[in-house]
């Protein structure tokens, strides 16, 4: 298993998390601001939100402790995290639910899942393989969506992003 890529993934997860919270700008001369975050973390819960919303529930649950996960339990979180990273249609939907506080949890969760993949010692022959799958589905399917979607809003020319 690639743990170096997990290790990765957590130090990027925390960047983001922290620039969610408002703790530091994205980078040294971008600030995003409140209503471009606003519109990156509604695009990770536009399609199928309550069912995202029922499944990082049900996450959080499972990963609430610290161990190692069978091999059916981890290709069951891929699974999962599929359907969590899922995209559709962008239409507008009525948001009942503050996306940044769910986008957030998400961030939090992504992080305890990697570092319960990473320090998982168990063996099996196909353990290897969904290892990397779920570290990779967080890294492909998570972290250069949601950073494209950052990027593409700092590049509006519409809107200035640099601090004076």
């Amino acid at each position: 298993m690639d743990q170096e890529l997990g290790a990765d993934n957590v130090v990027l997860l925390e960047h983001l998390l922290r620039v969610n919270r408002e703790q530091q700008p994205l980078f040294n001369s971008f600030v995003v601001r409140p209503e471009q975050l606003g519109k990156c973390n509604a695009a990770v819960w536009a399609f199928r939100t309550l069912d995202k919303f029922q499944v990082l529930y049900e996450l959080c649950d499972v990963m609430r402790d610290d161990h190692a996960l069978s091999d059916v339990a981890l290709y069951a979180l891929l699974e999962k995290l599929n359907l969590l990273f899922s995209r559709g249609p962008q239409w507008e939907e009525p948001q009942v639910l503050d996306v940044r506080a769910l986008t957030v949890a998400l961030m939090e969760l992504l992080i305890r899942i990697c570092n319960v993949v990473c320090a998982d010692a168990l063996t099996s022959k196909v353990r290897p393989s969904l290892q990397k799958s779920v570290v990779a589905a967080i890294r492909q399917q998570f972290i250069v969506e949601y950073t494209q979607e950052i990027w593409e809003m700092l590049e509006d020319p519409m809107v200035s992003n640099t601090e004076p």
